[in-house]
């Protein structure tokens, strides 16, 4: 298996087929290591991956046909990208077919997208004059944390509006 080892660069697409439910993990001078057995273009391979690549690899066992990407984010910063072709994921007996898009959302990736729904869910309340009343923060708050699900595909919660607490500070919010 180490003697076709190759390393995963940024001009290619790499289609492989995990060969086990897990890697040869060790450690070295550089620290721990993931070592994968795959098949690529119908050969025995194998690859080194990062311990973030490793963890989006885990949940696949053998068997399961992955394509993986290389990306450079920011110049000299590269993170990975796993597409589920077919494949087993570890605990299931079926195979399921599964985009991984959400899986790289990165801490960057979210504090940028975050900085876009606070903008949203400020234009979403209009014109303030003056300083924002603890209820118009509760909106912002609620539009911003849904508009962010929206856009990086979690789970919306429901906002209870009987839980909203609306506390005026000038009269006038007062509708008389």
């Amino acid at each position: 298996m180490e003697n076709n080892t190759f390393k995963l660069n940024s001009e290619e697409r790499h289609n492989i087929e995990l060969m086990y439910d897990e890697p040869k993990i060790g450690t070295n001078t550089y620290g721990e290591y993931y070592l994968y057995g795959v098949k690529k273009n119908k050969q025995d391979a194998s690859f080194f991956a990062t311990p973030n690549l490793h963890k989006q690899l885990s949940s696949w066992g053998i068997g399961s046909k992955l394509t993986i990407i290389r990306d450079e984010y920011a110049p000299n910063k590269f993170g990975y990208k796993v597409e589920v072709v077919s494949g087993k994921s570890k605990g299931t007996v079926s195979p399921t077919p599964q985009a991984s898009s959400n899986a790289s959302i990165d801490n960057r990736t979210h504090d940028i997208h975050k900085q876009v729904c606070l903008k949203l869910a400020v234009d979403l309340l209009g014109e303030v004059k003056g300083i924002m009343t603890d209820a118009q923060l509760i909106m912002v708050d609620a539009n911003m944390n849904h508009l962010l699900n929206v856009l990086e595909n979690t789970s919306s919660q429901k906002v209870d509006a009987e839980s909203i607490v609306v506390d005026s500070n000038s009269e006038e919010d007062f509708p008389f």
